[in-house]
């Protein structure tokens, strides 16, 4: 599952995921957004923290998919 979507399925805005993990709400959204990664330390709390509905492979699909849509948007 995406971060987003746990976010939204459970009634979670970034501010408040952002204090349960012990991060700032804009290091919430940057990674929402594809713009940076959770450290590994942050990864391993948001597996623990969604009880594993969100996991490294959701979190790195979202930097992939920014990733190519950087290289697409770069060849127009």
């Amino acid at each position: 599952m995406r971060l987003d979507q746990y976010l939204k399925t459970n009634g979670l805005n970034p501010g408040q995921f952002a204090k349960l993990v012990g991060v700032s709400r804009s290091c919430v959204h940057y990674w929402l957004i594809g713009r940076s990664r959770p450290t590994v330390q942050n990864t391993i709390a948001i597996e623990q923290i969604t009880g594993r509905q969100v996991t490294a492979r959701d979190i790195m699909a979202v930097l992939a998919r920014k990733h190519v849509e950087q290289k697409q948007g770069s060849r127009l």
